[in-house]
């Protein structure tokens, strides 16, 4: 094995050991809290739904007006 692989993969495990160890000093320092929230009961609907269209999208677009005889 060539000198400079040697020193490259040795490089590479201390960077990967010092990242590691600093991840860890993290979480022992400061550890992920989850604040609980209140729980909010759904809103029940009181107010009356809208009234449902008739007829497809084209009535819908081009609504129907009654033609005076």
């Amino acid at each position: 094995m060539k000198t400079s692989t040697r020193l490259a993969l040795v490089l590479l495990l201390v960077g990967v050991a010092v990242v590691a160890v600093s991840v860890q000093a993290a979480f022992v320092v400061a550890p992920p809290t989850i604040t609980p929230t209140a729980w909010v009961p759904p809103r029940i609907a009181t107010a009356t739904p809208p009234p449902t269209p008739t007829g497809g999208w084209f009535e819908q677009m081009y609504p129907v007006t009654p033609t005076q005889p």
